[in-house]
């Protein structure tokens, strides 16, 4: 954010309801996306704790089918790295929930 002090940034990405950030991953690109920009796969959600958490799938750019997972945990009002690895395969859909 141009000209935005961290503080007003930081205000802008926190929900003023829960305290929790808005749902976010990387800034917003400079170019227009189109049907081949790589674009990282992501999922935020707050575990029993109250902990807000968010794992990210960002793609290799060397290599198709590699994405690197990372897991982060937000504190002190900033995402923080608690791990990561290299994994492939990855597969992403939305289907309804089974019901008996």
């Amino acid at each position: 954010m141009i000209g935005v002090s961290t503080e007003q940034a930081s205000a802008e990405n926190t929900s003023a309801a829960t305290g929790w950030p808005s749902p976010q991953s990387t800034p917003a690109t400079q170019h227009a996306m189109t049907p081949n920009t790589p674009c990282e796969q992501l999922v935020e959600f707050t575990d029993q704790s109250g902990t807000r958490r968010r794992i990210r799938f960002v793609p290799q750019s060397d290599n198709a089918d590699q994405w690197q997972r990372i897991e982060e945990v937000w504190r002190t009002r900033e995402w923080q790295l608690v791990g990561q690895d290299t994994v492939a395969g990855l597969d992403h859909w939305t289907r309804p929930v089974q019901t008996s």
